[in-house]
C-alpha cells in the first residue's frame, strides 16, 4: 500500500459551487485560492502558480497531488481530475482522488461526531452519504447512508435515522429546518489534502480517470438515422 508523503500536498476541489486550490502539509494548512466553480476552467492553473509562489516552492518540490473525485460537477469534475492528472504525470509525483462528500464530512472535523455529508445535486436532489469522525482516523461511512448516494430531498428529509446527525455542506438551507443549520464546509481543497494524508489506499494515480458521478451525464442521446426513403 503506498505511504502519503509527508512533504506539502497540493489539492483541488472543483466538485461543488466553489472551487478551491490549496497547499496543505500533515501539521499546517498554507496557502489557498478560491473562485466561483464556473470560471475553474479558466483559472485553475493561475490559482496552482499562485498557491506555489505564496509558498516559495516550485511544482517539483511538493509531495503529492490530491483532487475531489466526486460525486458533484461533470464539468468541475472533469477539470479538477484532468489538472490534477496532467500535473502528476508532468512531473512523475503521486496522486490521489479523494471522494469528495468524505473531504465535506473531514471539513467538520472537531465540530461533530456523526454527520450527514450533502452537496446541491439540483433538481430537488442532494447527493448525501453519513459518516462517523473517530480521532486520528479518516470520515468512517455509517448508517443509514453508507454509501454515497444521489436522494431527493423528500426521501432525505423521510430518513427518521438521521435525525441524531450533524448536517454538513453549503447551501444546505433547503434542509435545514429537519436537520438544523449546516455546519461550515469551506474548507475544500484544504479538506481533500487531509482526507488524502489519512487514506493512503487513495494514492492512486488511476482514481483520477474514474470520477463517482453517481448519475448519468446530463446529455441527450442522439437520433437514431433514418433510412434513405424511409
Amino acid at each position: 500500500m503506498p505511504t502519503p508523503p509527508h512533504a506539502p500536498i497540493l489539492a483541488i476541489d472543483t466538485a461543488g459551487a466553489v472551487a478551491s486550490v490549496a497547499l496543505v502539509t500533515s501539521q499546517a494548512s498554507g496557502a489557498i485560492r478560491r473562485v466561483p466553480q464556473r470560471e475553474s476552467s479558466k483559472s485553475l492553473l493561475r490559482l496552482v502558480d499562485e498557491v506555489l509562489q505564496e509558498s516559495g516552492l516550485e511544482l517539483a518540490e511538493i509531495g503529492g497531488i490530491a483532487a475531489a473525485r466526486g460525486p458533484g460537477s461533470f464539468t468541475g469534475l472533469r477539470v479538477g481530475l484532468a489538472t490534477a492528472l496532467g500535473l502528476a504525470q508532468s512531473t512523475a509525483l503521486p496522486a490521489a482522488a479523494v471522494p469528495t462528500l468524505e473531504a465535506i464530512a473531514e471539513s467538520a472535523r472537531g465540530q461533530a461526531t456523526k454527520i450527514l455529508a450533502v452537496l446541491d445535486a439540483h433538481r430537488e436532489h442532494w447527493f448525501a452519504q453519513s459518516f462517523r469522525l473517530d480521532p486520528e482516523a479518516p470520515p468512517e461511512p455509517c448508517s443509514p447512508l453508507e454509501a454515497a448516494t444521489r436522494i431527493s430531498a423528500t426521501e432525505l428529509l423521510a430518513t427518521r435515522e438521521l435525525s441524531n446527525v450533524q448536517l454538513v455542506g453549503a447551501n444546505a438551507a433547503p434542509l435545514e429546518e429537519a436537520f438544523g443549520a449546516a455546519l461550515d464546509s469551506a474548507a475544500g481543497a484544504e479538506a481533500v489534502a487531509r482526507v488524502a494524508l489519512r487514506r493512503p489506499e487513495l494514492w492512486n494515480l488511476d482514481l483520477l480517470t474514474r470520477p463517482l458521478y453517481l448519475l448519468p451525464p446530463p446529455a441527450t442521446p442522439p437520433r437514431p438515422r433514418r433510412a434513405p426513403g424511409g
